[in-house]
């Protein structure tokens, strides 16, 4: 009580993680999911728009097979859009196999971007307007690093 949104989203998102069931083989994994999503949905509403505080959501005793399922690919869907990977969910499971390519493909396009700024920088730095090299601003600055 008296959690700010941001905070609620954290503790979420660091339960969710540890008890997600395609990361964690505990045979209490899924249901500890369910509890860890429903709570939190309950909390986001109450935080937002005041709505229905102790009401339960399909999954938990007593709910048959179907319910179950559907409150699975509910909260699956739910921990995919706090991750912003509702690309990556498919029949209420994440593709982990697509969220690594992605990170892949983010990695290596800031990996370019880097190097080219890289470039940009040392060209501004030592080449004067013409593109020829400035030595004395090599020579200086090999001076002050002690080369």
């Amino acid at each position: 009580r008296g959690a700010s949104p941001g905070e609620i989203k954290k503790a979420y998102l660091k339960a969710a993680l540890k008890w997600h069931p395609d990361k964690n083989n505990d045979p209490e994994a899924q249901a500890r999911f369910l509890e860890i999503s429903d709570a939190f949905r309950q909390l986001s509403r109450e935080s937002g728009s005041g709505g229905s505080r102790g009401r339960r959501r399909p999954g938990f005793a007593g709910a048959s097979q179907q319910e179950a399922e559907e409150a699975v690919k509910e909260a699956m869907r739910m921990f995919a859009q706090s991750l912003g990977l509702d690309d990556f969910l498919q029949n209420g499971t994440i593709n982990w196999e697509q969220v690594g390519g992605r990170i892949g493909d983010m990695v290596s396009t800031a990996a370019g971007n880097a190097v080219d700024a890289l470039a940009s920088t040392l060209k501004a730095r030592y080449l004067d307007s013409n593109g020829a090299v400035s030595w004395k601003t090599v020579f200086g600055d090999a001076a002050i690093a002690g080369a």
